[in-house]
């Protein structure tokens, strides 16, 4: 559920609240076993239920998530210029449990039984408590000639988590409480030297604090850690004419270090990851032709990434994360067309080659050359979108479906992680009249199944499946 009340008077002033509440009770997500004597060999790999819609652990899953929150966004004009406002708070409650095993036989354990046992049970129980401030101003000087914006960001959050694990039928307990305060300073200058050609400079410095207060078992840890890093941004561009710009940027991300909270040991929780720094360039070419019917965006990017923090687990079920360094490159091309007034095509591809150029410091896993975490070699997406006018209103309608290449879920790349090709359709309709806004979407429109992850140890080699199709019916009411 959520609410908007917005401002737009004549007055210099705007402003737009926003509420929002959800609650949620599901079955939670399930994990489906597949033949644990595979040891790998793709071939052999095959969901010992027969589908990847059903499980085979006596455990039943759940997911319990409760949240809400609210942002106040405040503009203010002066001369040149705007200030933003931004506020942001939010709560979250969130229980789960599951059986990550799925269900394995009896006598893969070599017990002469025909039940499944639940060999990697977790329940936990946390807490997420938010709120975010940012003031901006953004404007131009010099009539015209410098366009500049430069602001503010804190980012507050307190993060507690609690859980309750079972591995091969050997419990243990361990608790989690994050506090972070995160500070940061941003601002970018824009040179129009004439009306083609402008340059582009600019950063962010960005602080985070945090302090870790768990415990895992008998053994409690406190601890303090500071991430810092200042990130800048260059670029230039160029209008051959009003409707055709290229440009090439080179910037810097930062994310922060943090904690291990799936961690198998009181060791491995009280030693953080390491922040993560990209390195990204990008030229490109954007386009709109033909007064505006047809626009053509057309990019080369190539990111190298240094300590990319990435997620695996080891061979007692522990999960980590661990530090990598990634190189990414491609292409994307982004185009649609406005066929009528009523009709408009759209479509968008992306080519990619992204590999990881080192091993991390914790896992024995060589993953020098092996591909990176869930990016595909090629995805396309093509879709349409029509209204037009019907009685007293605007019916809509519209689809799209889009292909992805196959991924690897794992920094080893093995075959219980591979990702085949998969395509999915989704589709919506809907009305507008006045203030009523009423909208059915579909997503997986075709009911495609299969797993978009899996991972392994022991005799545990679960994947985990597709969200079946699923329809959101949505009414908004406009003030």
């Amino acid at each position: 559920m959520q609410a908007d009340v917005a401002y737009k008077g004549s007055a210099p002033i705007r402003g737009r609240f926003t509420a929002f509440y959800t609650n949620l009770d599901s079955d939670g997500q399930y994990a489906i076993p597949t033949n644990p004597y595979a040891n790998g060999v793709e071939s052999q790999i095959s969901t010992l239920s027969g589908s990847y819609n059903t499980s085979l652990s006596p455990y039943p899953s759940y997911t319990h998530t409760r949240q809400y929150g609210s942002t106040l966004n405040l503009q203010a004009d002066y001369d040149g210029g705007t200030i933003t406002s931004i506020t942001g708070y939010s709560h979250l409650t969130n229980n789960w449990g599951e059986d990550f095993s799925g269900g394995v036989p009896s006598s893969a354990l070599g017990i002469p039984s025909d039940e499944y046992l639940a060999l990697y049970i977790r329940d936990s129980k946390s807490t997420q408590h938010q709120i975010s401030q940012e003031l901006q101003a953004a404007g131009h000087a010099f009539g015209g000639f410098l366009d500049y914006v430069g602001g503010l960001y804190y980012f507050s959050e307190s993060a507690t988590q609690d859980v309750d694990q079972s591995i091969f039928l050997a419990p243990s307990t361990q608790g989690f409480n994050v506090d972070t305060d995160s500070y940061a300073a941003f601002g970018q200058l824009t040179a129009n030297l004439t009306d083609k050609l402008s340059l582009i400079a600019g950063g962010r410095y960005t602080v985070d604090y945090k302090h870790l207060s768990a415990y895992f078992d008998n053994t409690a840890i406190q601890r303090d850690d500071a991430f810092a890093r200042f990130s800048p941004k260059t670029g230039i561009t160029y209008k051959f004419t009003p409707d055709i710009q290229a440009y090439f940027t080179y910037s810097e991300g930062f994310k922060a270090g943090g904690y291990n909270g799936l961690a198998g040991t009181a060791e491995q929780i009280n030693t953080p990851f390491k922040p993560e720094v990209t390195s990204a360039k990008e030229v490109g070419v954007k386009t709109e032709l033909f007064e505006n019917h047809v626009r053509v965006n057309v990019s080369l990017f190539q990111n190298d990434v240094h300590n990319i923090q990435q997620l695996f687990n080891l061979d007692d079920g522990t999960f980590l994360v661990d530090n990598f360094d990634a190189r990414i490159r491609g292409a994307e091309i982004e185009a649609s067309w406005r066929v009528t007034h009523e009709l408009t095509v759209w479509g968008n591809a992306s080519f990619n080659d992204g590999t990881y150029t080192s091993g991390g410091g914790t896992t024995t896993v060589d993953t020098t050359g092996k591909k990176v975490v869930g990016l595909p070699d090629q995805q396309f997406n093509v879709g349409a979108d029509y209204a037009v006018a019907l009685g007293a209103g605007t019916f809509s309608f519209g689809g799209d479906a889009l292909f992805r290449s196959q991924t690897y879920s794992t920094i080893d790349n093995g075959a219980i992680g591979k990702v085949p090709d998969q395509s999915f359709v989704n589709a919506y309709v809907g009305y507008e009249q006045g203030p009523w806004v009423y909208h059915v979407g579909v997503k997986n429109l075709l009911n495609a199944s299969g797993y978009v992850t899996g991972f392994g140890f022991s005799v545990v080699q679960p994947r985990f499946p597709l969200d079946p199709r699923s329809v959101l019916a949505t009414v908004r009411y406009k003030f």
